[in-house]
């Protein structure tokens, strides 16, 4: 099926195949692009079939399929039907456990996995191979002066792109458990033996990655050079210009300018506002980035003695439990930061150059005649582009207008939660044995913790003044809300604003020293804009239903990161 994407003003509704398949709305909240579309449904389970495989999980993977513009997911079971309502009786799932060729074969290797702690196998490889691969195919592509190419060694270079952009989803997927198992065995194994809240617990990761909030060696040489330049300083605090600031930074003689290129060089064009070729890059909100080092250099970053918050939590494992409650910190904590470089080392770069080389399609597109403006590129299959740019036969101006502006209009509030069927629910944990339900357990509480409630589960709150979600990072504030739909609103964000977001990505790095606090209309205690919360120390309240309609934008709020309440005041 070709994406699935609906032609503009139709409503394709129905199921694209047997069985439950559920819209996609913790991390894919926004519209995606139609070039988008091509790629992420093939790459994204592609790589999640090869982690399922490899840890033992029980499932094949997953199908995707984009409907109007916004994703769906239908979850594959090993040796159950697709449409399956519910698990059979225990007695059958524990004799189909020992009959089935398929599932015995991955109960076999959730043993292996939990023996040889298959993550520090995989962390040591992306340390080693992994990581500087991905980082050399993306310099490599950043290098090349697309101003000099002409259209067929462009299309060249995009085709070059969107197969960096494949290989960077599938390796990133491909290595989701690696933090999922680690992290999802330490919270479900401490939150058993202590009762403690899961912010408690992990709060004891706090500090251990870096990259999850921004801190880079390049941003840190940045910072030093600019606390020794007074002038630069006043440069960042001045009300000239943004993109203008940012090149006088980038022309400075000596340490300041050649830090600020290096530091450009590696974040310039990685996505900044989202996962989507139809999301800004760095380099294309020059304000924010500039607020965003203004304030880094005001403020820091936290350091936290974490060695007591430890003591705290473990005093409270029991004694005989104690030793294993080590090794699943020490565990949780080696992996953690592998969750986010992926993303930012690979495919939030990978997607920033492919974004990068559609501008410069649609610069030249625009130029023909051929489309309305560069934006529209985002929406135009590959395969038409190379048409577009060959001046061979292609869709016209007025069809790729209307197939742009199909995706601006459309909204995620008037998809259906689920198409075909509701999904069932899936086996207990307990009918597995001991390994697979360690690792089955660990890899659900993680996508739980991630996902948050999905769709079908929001509803409104008990009164007009209070909003309730999850307390995802302790803490309470008030200030001004600053309400974010889209990428082109990023530029509106000031030091001291609660952010009100449906989902946040590590693209919006550049502007957490910014904010007070963080409210997500979607996602949970796993998911980043609680993650990042807990890494500055400020309060963030994730899944508030309806958080994007009922918070007006400039609204003051108060936020109870503890208690997951948001006040309206």
């Amino acid at each position: 099926m070709d994406s699935n994407i609906a032609s503009a003003g139709e409503k394709n509704w129905s199921a694209p195949g047997p069985g439950p398949w559920g819209l996609e709305s913790s991390h894919w909240s926004m519209p995606m692009s139609v070039y988008m579309s091509e790629i992420f449904p093939k790459a994204m389970p592609e790589g999640f079939s090869r982690c399922a495989e490899r840890y033992g999980l029980l499932i094949e993977g997953m199908r995707m399929v984009v409907i109007d513009h916004f994703l769906y997911i239908q979850i594959i079971p090993i040796g159950a039907p697709i449409d399956a309502k519910g698990p059979p009786p225990k007695w059958l799932f524990k004799l189909v456990l020992k009959l089935h060729p398929a599932l015995r074969k991955r109960i076999k290797r959730s043993a292996q996995v939990l023996a040889e702690r298959t993550w520090s196998l995989e962390i040591d490889e992306w340390n080693h191979s992994i990581k500087q691969d991905l980082v050399s195919r993306n310099q490599a592509l950043q290098a090349v002066d697309l101003a000099r190419l002409d259209n067929a060694e462009l299309f060249d270079h995009l085709d070059e792109c969107r197969d960096q952009l494949h290989h960077a989803l599938v390796t990133h997927h491909s290595l989701t458990a690696s933090t999922a198992v680690p992290l999802g065995r330490f919270l479900v194994k401490t939150a058993s033996w202590t009762g403690l809240p899961d912010h408690q617990i992990l709060g004891l990761l706090q500090g251990v990655s870096p990259s999850s909030i921004g801190i880079t060696v390049e941003l840190q040489r940045v910072q030093a050079a600019l606390r020794s330049d007074s002038e630069a300083i006043d440069w960042l605090q001045s009300t000239d210009d943004a993109a203008k600031t940012l090149q006088r930074l980038l022309d400075a003689e000596g340490e300041l300018g050649e830090a600020m290129r290096a530091y450009l060089d590696i974040i310039g064009n990685r996505l900044g506002t989202g996962y989507d070729v139809a999301d800004r890059r760095v380099i294309e909100v020059p304000d924010v980035l500039l607020r965003g080092l203004a304030s880094g250099l005001k403020h820091g970053h936290l350091v936290v003695d974490l060695q007591p918050k430890i003591d705290a939590v473990r005093h409270q494992v029991p004694a005989a439990n104690q030793s294993e409650f080590d090794q699943l910190l020490a565990d949780a904590q080696l992996t953690h930061e592998i969750r986010d470089q992926r993303i930012i080392l690979g495919d939030s770069w990978a997607t920033g150059l492919t974004r990068r080389a559609l501008l410069e399609v649609g610069k030249r597109l625009t130029e023909s005649g051929q489309i309305d403006e560069p934006e529209v590129a985002i929406d135009i299959r590959h395969a038409e582009i190379g048409a577009l740019l060959n001046n061979d036969a292609g869709p016209n101006r007025e069809l790729l207008t209307q197939r742009h502006q199909s995706r601006l209009n459309a909204r995620i509030e008037d998809m259906p939660p689920f198409l075909g069927s509701e999904p069932g629910p899936p086996p207990p944990d307990d009918w597995l044995p001991g390994a697979a339900k360690e690792i089955m357990s660990g890899m659900g509480s993680f996508l739980n913790g991630n996902m948050g409630s999905p769709v079908a589960e929001i509803s409104s709150a008990t009164d007009d003044k209070t909003l309730s979600g999850l307390g995802a990072s302790g803490g309470v504030i008030e200030g001004p809300a600053r309400v974010i739909t889209s990428p082109e609103q990023m530029n509106q964000i000031q030091q001291g604003d609660v952010l009100v977001v449906a989902s946040t990505s590590p693209a919006f790095n550049v502007v957490l020293p910014l904010l007070s606090a963080i409210i997500t209309e979607r996602g949970g205690m796993l998911c980043h804009a609680a993650v990042v919360a807990r890494e500055y120390g400020i309060p963030a309240v994730a899944g508030a239903p309806n958080a994007l309609r009922r918070i007006v934008n400039g609204q003051q709020v108060r936020v109870d990161g503890t208690s997951g309440k948001v006040t309206l005041l």
